[in-house]
């Protein structure tokens, strides 16, 4: 695994202003984030089908089944517990059932979750659990488990450690995922 630069606030802000400005990344950004304002509730299955359609297809999250993903969202009546920040609602998400088959559609869950109250849900993504664990092996901020990032409630604790530990607390959620991805896009991405 390679050895992450340590994440000062410039580093972060350098990082972050990649991020925004990556002709791959940044018309994504843009479209989800009209997206979501244009359809905020999910109390109809026409937009909840868009949002599911549009994430899965920019951020390759796996899922095969959108409609039927987003009925489970319709059927779940997610927007109180969106609004009072409820991390469990993740976890009602991500598990979900097709064909009498249990599927975990974590790391969507917390995206989709993340688009309705960025300030709230940190997205996981393989490149950011990867760079956690590196940062988390590299000073010790905490003790973590791969398994453990899979439970978001532990997730989430884990990016506020991250945040704490390395001063970073000025940045969002949104800005710290916008790092966490690029930066560990780049590490371990590949080619």
């Amino acid at each position: 695994m390679k050895t992450p630069v340590k994440p000062t606030p410039e580093f972060l802000e350098a990082r972050i202003r990649a991020f925004d400005e990556d002709p791959e990344t940044a018309p994504a950004e843009r479209a989800l984030t009209d997206l979501f304002h244009r359809y905020p509730l999910n109390d109809a299955i026409e937009p909840i089908l868009l949002k599911v359609a549009a994430l899965n297809a920019f951020y390759a999250t796996n899922v095969y089944a959108v409609l039927k993903v987003s009925r489970h969202i319709f059927d779940l009546r997610i927007d109180p517990y969106i609004a009072k920040g409820d991390l469990e609602i993740v976890n009602r998400i991500a598990d979900f059932t097709i064909k009498g088959k249990r599927r975990r559609i974590f790391s969507f869950a917390t995206k989709y979750c993340s688009w309705h109250f960025p300030e709230r849900y940190p997205m996981f993504d393989s490149y950011v659990a990867q760079l956690l664990y590196a940062y988390s092996r590299l000073d010790h901020f905490s003790r973590v488990t791969w398994n453990d990032m899979r439970t978001y409630q532990r997730f989430v604790e884990l990016v506020e450690e991250f945040r704490s530990y390395y001063r970073l607390l000025d940045f969002s959620f949104k800005q710290i995922d916008k790092f966490l991805w690029h930066y560990g896009l780049e590490l371990y991405g590949g080619d």
